[in-house]
């Protein structure tokens, strides 16, 4: 689920309101700016009146006269057509006169001014000229606007080089806006270490400011309000504690998070005041208190300011918010309530801002007439992806298909998406393991009756497996298919980073593969982020869902190199660790068929199918054991939204010894068979399973009974079971008659794991 922060947008709408540096620094010819001066001496040098003339197009951008401002700019373009500087500035001044609206224009402006002055962009992976950093910021914040997030990071972290010869206040927005980047991208390590830097620019900038102040107080009588951007530097400092607030939060750092907001409690800023609230609540979702997390959105005030002012709608996060904190309470109908209700609100906000920029016509309003700001506001896919996970959970595939369909469109590097969607399918498919206790399945033991009286005859049923289809889905078509969703598994397989080779010498794997996972950090829009052994963890989901499907499929050999791969994962959870070997088993009996195979694929599934090895089912896997070269970090167990069949020991054990038991009738040893299915329904102790059993335990039983002769305890089953087709009584002083040779074993497919529940990270 998308999280609580907002820092990120907090820290972006005060960025932006000092967007554009280069506006603050609007400079011509070789000495106006420091900052965008040309990096070889123009081919005219400017004269004093054209200085002059600069100087003043800077004081009227400053002061708001665009006008003024671009008919200064043009005489001076005019007058200098080799000048970059003074193309780039005119394109500034004349994109800020539009109110932001002309993006694609002023960015294909800079690209050609870039091109004037010989910078290249695509390739800038240290820059080592700052004459282009003004040039490469408006670039990186077009960028970080308009959600290309990666390519903003590349070009801002290719200027940090710069930090000693820009100047303070220029530096001091690469840093913030960069700040705000690491924090959309999920990458809350980076952002935590360029936070010192942060920091120390803006308390060298106080410093600086304090001596500014002083003096000015001594030279003009004591008047202290000509201290220069004391409200900027106080801003930078909240912002600062917001983004460092955030990023605690995003590494699962709770005490040093709470510890910060109880810190900052008393603010003065009631905007500040408000986003902490937002934290205060992220943090009580995080630590579990759910009910707090409540109350504390509840509380939140609303703000004056419209979305296009700030350039994010905060009543779609708190629906949002409302919507997550449901979810991890189980209410996922109402979480799916909230969630529309944030759609209907992002919709509103978009459509409302195109209603005040349309002629009253109701014309449409062209691309081009979208300022920067307002490419932030929509949240419609990460809406849509929280909406489809709440579908799914609440047990409606199809629509949670469709939904995540959508969104795999604009995610499509999102190895969670693909799984999710194979998840949707796997559901469609088979919505629940209590499916096969239901009577109109376990009706299909018996198809009917034929004859009467003596004759009599009941025609026992071919299997609870449904009739295969006499043709082959395609998976390339997005349908909730198992085709589909083995096409899926397989993406997501592709997305996820290999593991590195095996060093000669080393016999600790496991060790090895945790190790190398610590290092990584995998970002996952819209959603979170993998890392560590939650990247781990996530590769055996997506490998128990892979050999799942495969056995569906009857593509046995590859179920066999799925679950061999998922029983070589450290770090498994005890539900995957049971169905891995349940699915292994049940490959492995399904590949005894071709006479060419050695037979110890069945004492290799008697092996496997041990009920003794079976001691918990917990979905959530215990924390492996770190070494001490590991980073120490604190993290929050995340609370488990899954509702996974069998849930206790006991019944996994059961399901366990009637798959055994199914091995053993396949060998042809009918007592062991015979033994263990007694021990799952007949337990001394009271610990069998309870009726009704699934529908392929009658077909299970009734093909023991026959083969061993036992045909008055066959027919007493069909009695108590299907009564409505046997009226005749058994005749239990008769001795029971020999089995038909005609009956065939069981299908391979009784040696059914737990199916379509499988565990869910």
């Amino acid at each position: 689920m998308s999280d609580f922060d907002k820092a990120a947008a907090a820290a972006m709408q005060q960025t932006s309101s000092s967007s554009f540096g280069v506006g603050d620094d609007i400079a011509v010819g070789d000495g106006a700016s420091a900052s965008a001066a040309a990096p070889t001496p123009p081919v005219e040098q400017y004269t004093a009146e054209e200085r002059q003339m600069a100087q003043r197009a800077a004081e009227h951008f400053q002061q708001g006269n665009l006008e003024d401002c671009l008919q200064l700019v043009k005489q001076l373009c005019s007058a200098h057509p080799a000048d970059w500087a003074a193309q780039q500035n005119r394109a500034v001044a004349d994109y800020v006169r539009s109110a932001y609206f002309r993006t694609e224009e002023f960015r294909q402006t800079l690209f050609n001014v870039a091109s004037t002055a010989k910078f290249s962009i695509d390739a800038c992976d240290q820059i080592e000229e700052p004459d282009s950093a003004v040039l490469f910021y408006n670039l990186a914040l077009l960028n970080f606007y308009q959600r290309q997030h990666l390519e903003a990071r590349r070009i801002l972290k290719a200027m940090l080089p710069l930090s000693e010869l820009l100047e303070p206040a220029f530096y001091r927005a690469l840093v913030m806006l960069l700040l705000d980047t690491f924090l959309k991208l999920q990458c809350p390590e980076d952002a935590i270490q360029l936070l010192a830097d942060g920091e120390k620019v803006v308390s060298q900038a106080d410093e600086t400011d304090s001596a500014l102040s002083a003096s000015a107080v001594e030279s003009d009588g004591g008047d202290p309000g000509r201290g220069r951007g004391a409200g900027g530097l106080e801003r930078a400092k909240s912002d600062l504690c917001l983004i460092r607030i955030a990023a605690l939060l995003m590494r699962r750092d709770l005490g040093s998070a709470k510890q910060l907001i109880k810190a900052n409690r008393q603010h003065p800023s009631a905007d500040f005041t408000r986003t902490l609230q937002f934290h205060r609540a992220h943090l009580a979702y995080l630590a579990g208190n759910l009910r707090k997390a409540l109350r504390l959105m509840h509380d939140i005030p609303g703000t004056p300011r419209s979305p296009t002012d700030t350039g994010e709608c905060e009543a779609v996060m708190q629906w949002n918010n409302l919507a997550c904190v449901h979810f991890h309470l189980g209410k996922h109908n109402l979480g799916a309530f909230y969630l529309k209700r944030a759609i209907k609100e992002n919709e509103k906000a978009c459509s409302d801002y195109q209603a005040k920029k349309a002629n009253g016509k109701g014309s449409h309003v062209l691309h081009h007439q979208i300022p920067l700001r307002a490419y932030s506001i929509s949240r419609h896919y990460e809406l849509l992806h929280n909406l489809g996970l709440e579908l799914l959970f609440s047990g409606k595939p199809v629509q949670a298909f469709d939904y995540l369909l959508e969104v795999i469109n604009v995610y499509p590097r999102n190895p969670r998406l693909w799984l999710r969607l194979a998840e949707c399918s796997i559901k469609y498919q088979r919505l629940s393991n209590s499916a096969d206790r239901e009577f109109r399945i376990r009706q299909r033991a018996v198809k009917g009756v034929v004859g009467s009286g003596r004759h009599r005859k009941l025609l026992l049923g071919t299997g609870v497996q449904e009739i295969k289809k006499p043709w082959e889905e395609s998976a390339a078509m997005p349908t909730p298919t198992l085709e589909f969703a083995s096409l899926c598994v397989r993406n997501a397989l592709l997305l996820l980073p290999q593991e590195p080779p095996f060093p000669h010498g080393d016999t600790d794997y496991h060790g090895h593969v945790l190790r190398w996972a610590e290092t990584l950090c995998l970002p996952l829009s819209p959603a979170g982020f993998l890392r560590g052994v939650q990247l781990i963890q996530f590769r055996a989901s997506v490998l128990t869902s892979a050999a799942y499907i495969a056995l569906c499929l009857c593509d046995h050999l590859q179920a066999l190199r799925y679950c061999n791969q998922l029983l070589s994962q450290p770090a498994l959870s005890d539900c995957q660790l049971y169905l891995g070997k349940m699915y292994l088993a049940e490959a492995k009996v399904n590949l005894q068929v071709p006479e060419h195979i050695s037979k110890d694929y069945l004492n290799d599934a008697v092996q496997l199918l041990n009920p003794a090895s079976v001691t918990r089912v917990d979905v959530l896997p215990a924390q492996p054991p770190r070494p001490d070269d590991w980073p120490k970090r604190k993290e929050s167990p995340a609370p488990s939204v899954s509702q996974w069949t069998p849930d206790n020991v006991l019944e996994a054990q059961n399901i366990m010894k009637y798959n055994l038991s199914v091995v053993y009738a396949i060998k042809g040893d009918f007592d062991l068979a015979r033994q263990h299915l007694q021990d799952v329904v007949y337990n001394p102790k009271g610990q069998g399973m309870s009726p009704p059993f699934p529908a392929h335990f009658y077909f299970f039983k009734l093909y023991l009974d026959l083969m061993q002769g036992r045909r008055s305890f066959a027919q007493l089953l069909l009695k108590e079971t299907f009564g409505h087709l046997t009226p005749n009584p058994p005749n239990w002083r008769s001795k029971p008659a020999a089995a038909a040779p005609a009956v065939a074993p069981p299908d391979a497919s009784a040696v059914q794991p737990p199916q379509g529940a499988l565990p869910q990270q």
